[in-house]
């Protein structure tokens, strides 16, 4: 655990924690960390080990226990497409309404301005922030 300001970013825990450890699934990282999320207090930033992800896919058939792991939530004003993606219901067409409809006062926006249907907003509402 490590203490850091309130308006501390992803990349700035790892940094304080030493960085990403020599068995880091560092292409995971890259692909479905977003090193700008703010953090959030009492929040879990998980990074897996090389291979963790396959293997945690080939026993049960999803990564779902790994990347729930996950907690820092998704600012739906700054997230790439690529990272909006990674929203349970969130493919390519959804993320770009979702940047084309920015800015957001609120998350609750998504639905007001019919950017995501009821249920992709039920499935991510809690995983994202409009910051």
């Amino acid at each position: 655990m490590y203490r850091l300001s309130s308006l501390s970013r992803v990349q700035e825990a790892l940094i304080a924690s030493g960085g990403l450890s020599g068995d880091a699934d560092r292409d995971y990282v890259a692909k479905h960390i977003n090193m700008a999320t703010k953090l959030i207090d009492g929040g879990k930033v998980y990074i897996p080990k090389i291979g963790e992800i396959e293997v945690q896919t080939a026993d049960s058939g999803t990564s779902s226990d790994v990347l729930g792991s996950i907690t820092a939530q998704i600012d739906i004003n700054s997230a790439s497409s690529d990272v909006l993606e990674s929203l349970p219901g969130v493919g390519a067409v959804t993320a770009q309404k979702i940047i084309a409809g920015r800015p957001y006062s609120s998350v609750e926006e998504l639905q007001t301005k019919k950017v995501v249907n009821k249920k992709v907003y039920d499935e991510i509402k809690d995983k994202v922030v409009a910051e």
